[in-house]
């Protein structure tokens, strides 16, 4: 009796060793500093991009991507910058804090949503252009070396029938971000900014 529950006790923990959530995450952890912005046209750039960077680096099953607010408690207890790109000895020691293998930051700099409007005939013709360029590095941890420098640029052009009044971050919040021109822009970029740097973390 006692040798077949030991038996059965032995035969549960294999089977969860042997389950995803019993295994060991072989995933690489990845850690995304908050992204600089150098065009302070709106108020949200720095946590839209950096979020969405992060949401999409989640899509690879490779990766394990930290969530933001514990990368910005490490960078205030290590009393180093909060964004931006990092001086590599200082990414590192973020890195090695938080266990992580690579360490994504970067620089939002262009993040413009123009209005150009023209009278044809009797009508008020309105062309928007959005255009969001992104920069930055992929850092190794354990090596403390830059991998790569990946970029990526989201430019949309519109037209559409109304007279537009007034500046563009007036009407966009933080929770209609992504159904506006400049939050479509701002995926585009994203996706190529990753298509860049996920390479790079193998």
């Amino acid at each position: 009796m006692r040798r077949g529950v030991i038996a059965c006790a032995v035969a549960v923990m294999l089977c969860v060793a042997a389950t995803p959530g019993g295994a060991q995450d072989a995933r690489k952890v990845v850690a995304v500093v908050d992204f600089q912005d150098l065009v302070h046209g709106w108020s949200s750039t720095s946590q839209i991009v950096t979020d969405r960077l992060i949401s999409r680096l989640r899509d690879e099953v490779n990766l394990r991507v930290l969530p933001r607010d514990q990368v910005e408690t490490a960078l205030r207890s290590a009393n180093v910058g909060s964004e931006g790109v990092l001086d590599a000895a200082d990414a590192q020691k973020i890195g090695q804090s938080l266990g992580a293998a690579y360490v994504v930051m970067g620089e939002v700099d262009q993040f413009n949503w123009e209005y150009h409007s023209a009278t044809v005939i009797v009508a008020t013709v309105v062309q928007q252009s959005a255009t969001v360029a992104l920069k930055g590095k992929v850092l190794d941890v354990a090596g403390g070396q830059v991998l790569g420098q990946p970029e990526g640029k989201g430019q949309l052009t519109q037209t559409g029938g109304s007279t537009w009044v007034g500046p563009w971050w007036s009407t966009v919040s933080v929770d209609n971000f992504d159904s506006q021109l400049i939050g479509k822009a701002t995926k585009q970029s994203v996706e190529q900014f990753a298509k860049q740097a996920v390479p790079l973390m193998k």
